[in-house]
């Protein structure tokens, strides 16, 4: 059991270890571009998944359309003339919940969600959008701290094989190298260990 708590955490921390360094890769490409991973899906509602990295932050949008009356010509318009005399937005509601004067949304960090009406009447577009974002810092905060704990028992455990401690609680095994009295571990049997056991 101990062994693969032991495979799970080393596992958890490569895995953050490859996002934090998918994430800095991304911070530094966000001063030069943008990019965007989109996946949508059509019916009755259009909807439309979508992530991305833009100006030192990081970007997820979730957005549905539901299209009522002739869709074909809808969409046609949709896609020619928003905004023109055909195709007027009126919000129907608008319930940002971080306003863009605050502290947080100031440094990166965005929730927003609204619900449009495209156009008077049929045919028209019940659109709604939840739009969230957060600075690549914070996510590099977040990513960070597995992959140096991971470090950090390694080299702990290094250093108690290489003074003959056992690895898990530190005890002395020097009298007593096939067992440890104070937690049961049987030490793994390595190079170092052979060694050890010849001198």
């Amino acid at each position: 059991m101990r062994r693969l708590l032991r495979w799970a955490f080393s596992g958890a921390a490569v895995l953050s270890a490859l996002l934090f360094v998918a994430t800095c890769a991304l911070w530094v490409r966000s001063y030069i571009s943008s990019d965007a991973l989109m996946f949508t899906t059509r019916g009755s509602a259009l909807k439309t998944y979508a992530i991305g990295s833009e100006h030192w932050r990081v970007v997820s949008l979730f957005s549905t359309m539901e299209f009522f009356g002739d869709a074909n010509l809808l969409k046609d318009v949709y896609s020619r003339q928003i905004g023109g005399s055909q195709m007027t937005c009126t919000p129907a509601r608008e319930t940002p919940d971080l306003p863009s004067d605050t502290t947080l949304n100031k440094i990166g960090f965005m929730c927003d969600r609204q619900h449009l009406t495209l156009g008077q009447s049929e045919p028209k577009v019940e659109a709604r959008y939840v739009f969230v974002s957060a600075p690549d810092w914070f996510l590099v905060l977040l990513t960070i701290p597995l992959p140096l704990r991971w470090l950090l028992v390694f080299a702990r455990e290094r250093r108690r094989l290489r003074l003959r401690l056992c690895r898990y609680c530190g005890y002395d095994l020097r009298a007593t190298p096939d067992r440890c009295p104070e937690c049961g571990a049987v030490p793994e049997v390595g190079p170092h260990n052979k060694l050890s056991s010849a001198q």
